[in-house]
């Protein structure tokens, strides 16, 4: 993070975004290089800005067609149209679930951080968010993200992690559940958890979370995130984000202001 020949290559990419996207980047020096939306996600998660990684996902998914595929560069809205590559361009699609899954789960050496990518639209009311056996380095992971009806707290679900190689999971809490953005709550991987966080208002106070019976490890401490989606969405048994409400269908929460260059 403290690298300036990294801090000046994503100053230089961020200076150059057209619709939330980076530009300029592919074969078309004049259009967009659809899934380079992955990649700057990535670079930004990996940055410890999960908010600019949430963009860059919002931003990917504006430029799908209408049946959620992309083409591989694309002109800019008004531009003269031009077309690049293939369509539809699988790669792309696979990027997108790749740095989806990473938003809720992205190993960092022996650690595990959770939701450090976490919309804050994917805590509405109601809905639930989760990875079912999901691979990582620290083993196969299940988790689940609940918010209650009423929106006042959230259920926290995370499975033990079979092996040896985590050493600590990383729960961020971020701006959806607490006002310091570097907030994060330390999980036992072997112990995983099972417990309610209730967010805490729009202040400096800092995040309550209240453990549900059993032998869960408390571990609140303070450290990161910021966020933005929805969903209705099943891309298999790995990964499954669904709102309770199924009007919140994730086509249609990604409805895209920006015509499609099919």
């Amino acid at each position: 993070k403290a690298d300036p020949f990294v801090a000046g290559n994503m100053a230089m990419l961020e200076a150059t975004e057209r619709e939330g996207m980076v530009y300029g980047t592919g074969w078309d020096a004049t259009g967009i290089w659809n899934y380079f939306a992955s990649f700057y996600g990535h670079a930004w998660l990996w940055q410890g800005r999960g908010d600019k990684a949430a963009q860059s996902l919002y931003a990917y998914a504006n430029h799908a067609a209408p049946m959620l595929v992309w083409r591989e560069e694309q002109s800019l809205k008004g531009a003269p149209y031009k077309k690049v590559g293939d369509m539809p361009h699988n790669w792309a699609s696979a990027e997108f679930i790749r740095l989806v899954i990473h938003m809720l789960a992205l190993d960092r050496g022996s650690e595990l951080h959770l939701l450090e990518g976490l919309p804050v639209e994917w805590t509405k009311p109601g809905m639930v968010t989760s990875l079912d056996n999901v691979v990582t380095t620290c083993g196969k992971l299940t988790m689940e993200l609940r918010i209650a009806s009423d929106g006042r707290k959230a259920r926290l679900k995370v499975k033990p992690l079979a092996g040896d190689s985590c050493s600590r999971v990383v729960v961020h809490l971020g701006n959806w559940a607490s006002p310091a953005p570097r907030a994060t709550l330390v999980l036992d991987p072997k112990e995983g958890t099972d417990r309610t966080i209730i967010p805490s208002p729009h202040s400096n106070s800092a995040v309550a979370a209240s453990l549900s019976p059993g032998p869960l490890q408390a571990a609140d401490n303070i450290q990161r995130s910021t966020p933005i989606i929805r969903s209705q969405w099943s891309t298999g048994p790995g990964i499954r984000l669904r709102p309770r409400n199924r009007s919140s269908v994730l086509s249609r929460k990604f409805t895209s202001p920006f015509p499609q260059s099919l």
